[in-house]
C-alpha cells in the first residue's frame, strides 16, 4: 500500500472480507473498509461510500477534537492508487465519505460498486 500516512505504511489491506477495521499508529487513526458506493442528493459528487458504524462511532468519540465545524471531520483517503483530502459529514448516524469525480473517474467507480478504502482521521493542524 502506498505510505499515505506521513511515513506510516497502513496495513496491507483486508482481504476479501467486508469488515472495518480502525489502526492506531503513532496516535494517528487510521480506518480500512469496503463498502458500497451510493448516491445521494447531498453536496456534489453525488456518490458516497459509508462509513461503517462501528468506524462512524470511533470518529464521532473524538469529533470534538477534529471537527473544523458542523460535525464535519477531515481525511486522508485512499482509494485504489488515488489520494485525496476530504471531509466526511455525519447523516443519519454514520459518516458519508464523498466520492470526488475524479476519483470516480481515475478508479472507475460508480453506485453499486464495492469501495476499498484506507482514511486517515486528521486534525486541521496536519
Amino acid at each position: 500500500m502506498i505510505d499515505l500516512f506521513h511515513g506510516v505504511v497502513a496495513p496491507s489491506g483486508i482481504g476479501g472480507c467486508h469488515r472495518a477495521t480502525c489502526h492506531r499508529y503513532n496516535s494517528r487513526m487510521v480506518m480500512e473498509f469496503v463498502e458500497e458506493a451510493i448516491w445521494w442528493r447531498g453536496p456534489a459528487p453525488f456518490v458516497f461510500a459509508p462509513v461503517p458504524p462501528e468506524l462512524s462511532a470511533e470518529i464521532r468519540a473524538i469529533s470534538a477534537r477534529v471537527s473544523y465545524g458542523w460535525g464535519v471531520i477531515p481525511v486522508k483517503v485512499q482509494i485504489g492508487a488515488t489520494q485525496y483530502a476530504t471531509s466526511l459529514f455525519p447523516k443519519n448516524g454514520v459518516y458519508l465519505l464523498p466520492i470526488k469525480a475524479a476519483v470516480q473517474k481515475s478508479e472507475n467507480l460508480k453506485v453499486g460498486d464495492k469501495v476499498r478504502v484506507t482514511m486517515q482521521v486528521v486534525s486541521e493542524n496536519e
